[in-house]
């Protein structure tokens, strides 16, 4: 099922599926921590790609996007 989505540059794009994802960083103060971001499986005009957004940025710009399990 494809979608719309504004990109974090406000790019018009669509997209085949978008999931949560979660990396492991290292903080100084709190050890590891985990952080969450949006994966998306982007459609082009001759192929498609894989990019990652940071979680907050991209659900304030996408309130309506329908995320994966």
């Amino acid at each position: 099922m494809n979608q719309q989505i504004l990109d974090i540059n406000g790019k018009e794009r669509t997209i085949m599926r978008a999931r949560v994802v979660k990396h492991k960083r290292l903080d100084a103060v709190l050890g590891e921590v985990f952080v969450r971001y949006i994966e998306v499986l982007i459609v082009g005009k001759e192929k498609k790609w894989i990019e990652w957004y940071p979680f907050k940025e991209f659900m304030e710009q996408n309130p309506g996007c329908k995320i994966d399990d």
